[in-house]
């Protein structure tokens, strides 16, 4: 009893110096699991649009104010067409910020959800420097010994090529295409309509191309993976919205006309 007597002002003393302590530990804690609570989940998505390029940054800003709505972080990275799609099968990504409507119908892309809202228009067309191939036919391109140029990975130009089994070199770059053209390396080259103001911005130097032939017209669609169908009916609804703003900056770049314009 008295050893007990001795060691209980010992055990008061000892419980009041480690007390505060101790409580004050979860108060230090308390800031970083609030931010860490706070903080938003980042859709990332992938683009075929170079990064250095307007055209990109309009796409950026606008996917971002769209996701901000959704109380979500975006971000977004350049990847060639045809690896974009592979990378997306696989969850790589996101999203896609624009496709063709054309590969929700392939079954080889079911994990892919279509958001039904254009966000541009473009057409796949054959350029020449010369305007006296303005008037060539498309069964032009099959008899005669055009010396064709296609960006390596692009897929709309890729299958019209596999398509018509035509000859074609493939160019690490649509500027590098337009170079060869203009210097006479190439006779023509089958680039999309929304990719050649991009690389006329890359390089002052290059004059631009003349449109000889409109291959097909197509609208596109920003995509989900499976895993974000949750968000499908939210997204399409806000970006509706975000579109429906004819001041917007993607009105610059997307060849839409904005409703009620």
């Amino acid at each position: 009893m008295l050893l007990h007597s001795l060691l209980r002002p010992v055990l008061v003393l000892f419980m009041l110096l480690c007390g505060p302590a101790s409580a004050s530990e979860p108060s230090r804690q308390n800031p970083a699991s609030v931010d860490e609570q706070r903080a938003r989940p980042i859709i990332h998505f992938y683009c075929s649009i170079k990064s250095q390029s307007k055209l990109f940054h309009a796409y950026e800003d606008l996917y971002r104010d769209v996701f901000d709505q959704l109380n979500y972080d975006f971000r977004m990275s350049y990847i060639p067409s045809l690896r974009g799609i592979s990378g997306l099968l696989s969850g790589q990504a996101d999203g896609s910020c624009g496709r063709s409507a054309q590969l929700s119908k392939s079954s080889d892309h079911n994990k892919l959800i279509h958001i039904n809202v254009t966000i541009a228009r473009s057409e796949l067309i054959v350029w020449t420097k010369e305007s006296r191939y303005s008037a060539i036919r498309r069964e032009d391109l099959l008899s005669r010994d055009y010396r064709v140029g296609i960006v390596r990975g692009a897929s709309r130009p890729k299958r019209f090529i596999n398509q018509y089994q035509l000859a074609a070199t493939e160019l690490t770059s649509l500027k590098i295409g337009l170079k060869m053209l203009q210097v006479g390396r190439l006779d023509l080259v089958i680039a999309s309509s929304i990719m050649i103001p991009t690389a006329l911005e890359e390089d002052p130097k290059l004059t631009a191309p003349h449109k000889a032939l409109t291959l097909e017209q197509a609208d596109l669609y920003p995509y989900l993976i499976q895993k974000h169908r949750h968000l499908k009916a939210r997204f399409t609804k806000v970006l509706q919205q975000t579109l429906a703003d004819p001041s917007h900056t993607i009105h610059q770049f997307s060849n839409l006309k904005p409703a009620g314009q």
